[in-house]
């Protein structure tokens, strides 16, 4: 392994995610480089060890018991932005925000509605993040993805299955091209700054935003109001009382949080009928998956 490859054992992931809390991965390192990446997967794969890549560790709920995996952070070259003649490329670790800033500056417009969102634009493609009618698949391109292996290729919108805060995307999104409409920097600028403001209402602290997704039904967070959530609470976590759909950790454990999820889908489909789907990984929770 290149000494400039950084590997820390039992790095507890609570450092790493929104929600403050979660065990150690078995290995944890940051690449920045392609050949870093694929040296990180080679150790992987002699360690006998899942990859889990980490964007802003926004939408991710680790076990406290941790998981056995190396735990993968893009950087370096892969935070680079570029704006182009008709698209704009944008690497996988990339902060969304500032990747929707960079677009408006330059008179890109499109994703200003989903500025202030958390995480990446990896992240973001990955699970197709956005606001109704305003979803980051709709405006990509192309996608550079690479596989355990270290072998890369490049899919096409079509190829990246998007739908509703989901693709079929596998492996490790590195880059993508976005396609945006063309529009004037001040304008696009203060939709932005609009977009942000709204989402200030929504709930601060040790948070990792919408808990479910939205059914056809009703919003996932009237549902859980309504079936009495608000505010509920296991250990350290609630639900959040101005937005039922939020879980604030205050200095909980991700046991308390999975306990509190799975009381809301109890309340919520026995009052209901709806099953609420996660919208947050779960990692090293029994039958849960999460890879990205």
């Amino acid at each position: 392994m290149s000494p400039d490859i950084r590997l820390l054992k039992k790095h507890l992931l609570r450092d790493a995610t929104s929600w403050r809390c979660g065990g150690p991965c078995a290995l944890y390192c940051e690449a920045g480089s392609l050949d870093e990446l694929r040296r990180a997967l080679n150790t992987a794969q002699r360690e006998g060890l899942e990859v889990k890549v980490l964007g802003g560790g926004t939408n991710v709920l680790a076990s406290d018991e941790g998981v056995r995996a190396m735990v993968i952070k893009l950087a370096g070259e892969f935070e680079q932005l570029r704006v182009g003649p008709s698209t704009v490329c944008a690497g996988a670790a990339a902060s969304l925000d500032r990747f929707i800033s960079v677009c408006c500056e330059n008179g890109r417009g499109g994703l200003e509605r989903c500025a202030g969102i958390p995480g990446t634009v990896g992240g973001a493609v990955a699970g197709n993040a956005g606001v109704p009618n305003c979803w980051t698949g709709d405006f990509v391109k192309s996608l550079t993805v690479c596989d355990d292996k270290g072998e890369i290729r490049t899919l096409s919108a079509e190829e990246c299955g998007f739908g509703y805060r989901h693709s079929d995307l596998t492996g490790i999104v590195l880059r993508g091209t976005f396609e945006l409409g063309r529009g004037e920097p001040c304008e696009l600028l203060s939709d932005a700054r609009e977009a942000k403001a709204r989402r200030r209402k929504i709930p601060c602290g040790n948070t990792a935003g919408s808990v479910f997704k939205n059914p056809d039904r009703a919003p996932a967070g009237k549902l859980l109001e309504d079936a009495g959530m608000k505010g509920a609470s296991e250990g350290g976590a609630r639900y959040s009382t101005q937005h039922a759909n939020f879980i604030v950790n205050d200095g909980g454990t991700a046991s308390d949080i999975r306990r509190l999820m799975l009381l809301g889908q109890k309340a919520v489909h026995e009052k209901f009928g709806v099953e609420l789907e996660p919208e947050v990984r779960l990692w090293g929770f029994d039958g849960d998956g999460g890879e990205l």
